[in-house]
């Protein structure tokens, strides 16, 4: 812990340096990689301190920024913007004094990246109830203009893959489900991955590819307002990869589920939205459902996994305190899985 603090006191005071502000009422945010660091200058407002360390390749930095740029709506990061999605807000870099788009801070023996992104105001998704369903078809039609906004972007050769791609989904299901006993849980799981991958194998094939967000969870999804709650801002597009594009909405889909009455129709609300700005194939919808189960299988015996292995597993059980009620309610439904 003493080693964290002083890590947190040695960036702190780097970004004081490089990009001239005053970090002040510093607040520390767990992430999967990244860490995290909320702060609030006197005059230049609220910011975002991710710190990525020697797991994250700089071709996935410089591969994140691209998508932060054209989320934004402007072809070069850090540059001037009109927001893709209008009306919702995502992150923007702060650039440095010097114009950099991150610095690189050296300590104990580790070399660490940092870039700034702006905070945007708001509560996550996450941390409210009685959501309405207006909420959900506007994440829907969220998922299809970003899709829209990176339709010009290559992904580079070199950028790696990740756990939670969505053609990925089977196999770390799979290598999640090795490492945990064996139970009623995880035989249902293995039972769905295998599922998918003989009935919609084909269909993700040859269904439309893109760069898509690919994590449009509801700790990503900030909403404003009570009596009139609005979807106001998208965050976190480290996940942003190349994938199906009907991932994206299926993603959506699968947390909007989380907590919810009627599962199936939070469901339809995505695909709702998401169909205002594009219309999904016929493989597409039927790939909708049995996609977001797959999701909310992968989310749970992955986090499950890495629970049981780790020092400090409140985190891991923390990104999946309410993915099995979803799963349990979504294999109730008779034609989840589809055909």
């Amino acid at each position: 812990m003493a080693c964290e603090h002083a890590l947190q006191a040695t960036i702190l005071e780097a970004v004081s340096r490089e990009y001239g502000l005053q970090p002040l009422d510093v607040r520390i945010f767990k992430g999967e990689y990244d860490r995290n660091i909320r702060i609030t200058d006197p005059v230049r407002g609220t910011w975002l301190i991710k710190v990525s360390d020697a797991r994250t390749p700089a071709v996935a930095l410089d591969w994140q920024e691209t998508v932060l740029a054209a989320a934004a709506g402007s072809g070069v990061a850090g540059g001037p913007a009109a927001a893709a999605v209008p009306g919702v807000a995502t992150p923007h870099l702060l650039l440095t004094t010097s114009s950099d788009l991150r610095i690189e801070v050296v300590h104990g023996g580790e070399t660490y990246r940092v870039r700034l992104v702006s905070w945007i105001a708001g509560d996550l998704l996450s941390a409210r109830t009685d959501v309405p369903r207006g909420v959900y078809v506007a994440l829907g039609g969220v998922s299809a203009q970003l899709t829209a906004a990176f339709a010009p972007l290559e992904p580079p050769e070199d950028l790696p893959e990740h756990a939670w791609l969505a053609q990925r989904g089977t196999r770390e299901i799979r290598s999640a489900l090795a490492r945990l006993p064996t139970d009623g849980r995880t035989r249902a799981v293995a039972e769905v991955a295998a599922h998918f991958e003989h009935q919609h194998a084909s269909r993700m094939a040859r269904v439309p590819w893109g760069v898509v967000h690919h994590d449009l969870h509801d700790d990503n999804v900030v909403v404003a307002g009570n009596d009139s709650m609005a979807l106001v801002g998208v965050i976190d597009f480290n996940d942003a990869h190349s994938a199906p594009l009907v991932a994206d909405p299926a993603i959506a889909a699968a947390y909007a589920t989380l907590r919810a009455e009627d599962p199936l129709d939070r469901i339809a609300a995505v695909v709702e939205g998401y169909e205002q700005h594009r219309a999904l194939t016929d493989d597409e919808h039927a790939l909708i459902r049995p996609l977001a189960l797959l999701r909310l299988c992968t989310n749970w015996s992955v986090w499950s996994a890495r629970a049981a292995t780790a020092a400090d597993p409140a985190y891991a059980l923390h990104r999946s305190r309410h993915t099995w009620t979803a799963v349990d309610a979504l294999l109730g439904e008779g034609r989840i899985l589809g055909p």
